[in-house]
């Protein structure tokens, strides 16, 4: 979650991150042009349009927090206040889920973002086969037939 600046490593860093959440006092600034050095555009360049990224990267300007959002680097945003408990809300959610699902899905998304469709598609497919051999898919399906809450061991 970013509340303020995100300033060169800090903006690199958010773009590192698998989501990202930020309030209208969230901005992002590649300042190293100003400084007489280059960085960090290419790691903004996975999420934000070409086009901003040279603003950005040219001008030492910030991307607002609102702009963020609009163009899809921040995948939500809320007010200061209600941030925190927002993330914690997200991370809750996500904590409650399989940690191999978990760790297998990063590992397939990771391996399937350079390939075209097809190519990430048979990717996606040998991690399900490798995840439906686990403990946990079979809790998974079993909490499901039985209409309860499923308990992970990560197995």
């Amino acid at each position: 979650m970013v509340d303020g600046p995100a300033i060169g490593a800090g903006a690199v860093i958010a773009s590192c991150c698998d989501m990202r959440m930020g309030s209208p006092r969230a901005s992002f600034v590649l300042p190293e042009v100003n400084l007489g050095r280059c960085g960090g555009g290419r790691h903004l360049m996975r999420h934000l349009p070409q086009g901003v990224v040279r603003q950005m990267y040219f001008t030492g300007a910030p991307l607002a927090g609102e702009e963020a959002r609009r163009f899809g680097f921040l995948d939500s945003l809320y007010d200061s206040a209600a941030l925190a408990e927002a993330a914690l809300e997200r991370a809750r959610g996500i904590a409650a889920k399989s940690p191999i699902a978990l760790r297998l899905g990063k590992a397939a998304l990771n391996e399937s973002e350079p390939l075209s469709v097809q190519d990430g598609y048979a990717v996606e497919q040998q991690y399900t086969l490798r995840l439906a051999r686990t403990d946990d898919a079979r809790e998974a399906l079993a909490a499901r037939r039985e209409k309860r809450a499923p308990v992970f061991t990560g197995q």
